[in-house]
């Protein structure tokens, strides 16, 4: 029996996409999805039959396990720190039994949910899916919507889908019920988003040096005992009382300057890793500005990738108005390509990575050799997502990711790309001064109202 592939949606977690797979595929068991996996592995790639279960699944869906591991695993949070011999790129074979272990974990004991986000993605795609992000410890609202997220009380929550068990009303408020987010809130969530781009695990020698170092700036001792406060009390005067109370309660009671290991360690764990969560809790307190974080870690890779330089002057203030209309000239003048466009704006380019992928701002220097950018400019001239794949030999699972984050300004840059016989900045310019109030972050045209895959309307009609 053969099955359409189910590819995984933005920000699914690993398990969620292995149950969302098994749900569009009909199978009712674990193990008649095991011996699925098992029969697709030994067609595609015989000589990787036993492998963890997050390379399976991607191998299945014909994904780099790097990169799937990047995007749908929770490795950057739960083994956010490694020691020198065991830095080893999430989902590499080297690193095969910490994929075993964590990939397909989360941080959260429970399954959330955000009711915008799936009625959202019923209107958009006629079907829902869980996130990485409602699934971070500590984070206990939806970092788009800014609500509260619900928590599923099934004990197979990942056998279904988000709207499905709204419909069927079993879910729950999941911490604070109607508590409004705070500054804290969206920090701890936008360190945590970050750290879920990594490649791998930071160094943890150089990284509690990095963390004892600010801490010092900030007067803050790594000491089991001394005059000055530690890390943290500086969590508790700095994280709001209701949200230290469930996530740290050991805080609530402790005197001011009494050392508490499973924080307070976290500026002296060279040679044993703390925990994610005790890591992200330290840097959303010891940093105001995640840009001002990255700039402080960019430096301790120890092995740097290609283009990932650090960058040679500190960091500058750039606010929501920079990224939804600045940003745009050096995008143009650059390409969209992160080493020059950091070079240029002298910033840290993991960060400014990361920041382009929120804005919808794909490189654009492949545009002129691409058929999956000449589908996407047919498409976005009118044509029909089929006929468009068809014409430039793509398929639509290739082209639906494009289609995802790209704005109608995007579309319009790259036209100016295949007009321009060297992808220069004149012509681009020339082809944006008719645009200018659509900001990247802010599009003319909102990706919710494209055509849906047809991919999309068969998994749909399995669900219903």
């Amino acid at each position: 029996m053969t099955y359409d592939v189910v590819q995984p949606m933005p920000d699914e977690p690993a398990i969620a996409h292995a149950g969302r797979m098994a749900l569009f595929m009909g199978l009712d068991s674990a193990a008649e999805f095991d011996r699925l996996l098992a029969d697709a592995l030994t067609v595609k790639v015989p000589q990787r039959s036993k492998v963890p279960r997050l390379e399976q699944l991607a191998l299945v869906v014909g994904m780099d396990p790097q990169l799937y591991a990047q995007q749908h695993s929770m490795l950057g949070v739960l083994r956010l720190a490694a020691r020198p011999a065991t830095l080893n790129p999430y989902g590499s074979p080297e690193a095969a039994a910490y994929s075993k272990r964590l990939g397909m974990l989360t941080q959260k004991t429970y399954t959330c949910i955000c009711p915008q986000c799936a009625e959202e993605d019923l209107q958009h795609w006629h079907f829902s899916w869980f996130r990485r992000s409602h699934h971070l410890a500590g984070v206990d609202v939806c970092l788009v919507h800014k609500t509260p997220l619900l928590r599923v009380t099934s004990s197979s929550a990942w056998m279904q889908l988000p709207h499905q068990w709204l419909a069927a009303g079993e879910v729950q408020p999941d911490r604070f019920g109607g508590r409004a987010p705070t500054d804290f809130d969206a920090r701890l969530g936008e360190v945590a988003c970050a750290m879920l781009q990594r490649k791998g695990p930071l160094p943890s020698v150089e990284f509690a040096n990095a963390l004892s170092m600010r801490a010092k700036h900030l007067g803050i001792r790594a000491s089991v005992k001394g005059v000055r406060p530690n890390l943290s009390d500086r969590v508790k005067q700095t994280a709001p009382e209701e949200w230290t109370s469930v996530h740290w309660p050991e805080l609530m009671t402790k005197s001011t300057g009494e050392f508490f290991f499973s924080l307070d360690s976290v500026l002296n764990s060279r040679t044993v890793p703390s925990s994610g969560f005790a890591y992200l809790t330290a840097m959303t307190v010891l940093w105001d500005k995640t840009e001002e974080m990255h700039q402080a870690l960019s430096t301790l890779d120890a092995r740097p990738r290609v283009g990932d330089a650090p960058t040679r002057h500190g960091p500058r203030d750039r606010g929501q108005a920079f990224w939804q209309a600045e940003v745009w000239d050096t995008y143009l003048r650059c390409q969209g390509r992160v080493r020059d466009m950091a070079t240029e704006l002298e910033m840290d380019p993991t960060y400014l990575r990361v920041k382009l992928r929120q804005l919808g701002l794909p490189p654009l220097s492949d545009v002129d050799h691409s058929p999956r950018w000449n589908a996407f400019l047919r498409f976005q001239a009118g044509e029909m997502l089929q006929e468009a794949c068809d014409a430039e030999g793509v398929s639509m699972s290739e082209l639906e990711p494009l289609i995802r984050i790209c704005c109608a300004r995007v579309a319009q840059a790259a036209r100016g790309c295949l007009k321009s016989p060297r992808r220069g900045l004149h012509n681009l310019e020339q082809e944006d001064q008719g645009s200018k109030a659509d900001a990247p972050g802010n599009p003319s045209i909102d990706n919710a109202h494209l055509s849906k895959p047809e991919v999309s309307e068969r998994r749909s009609s399995r669900v219903e």
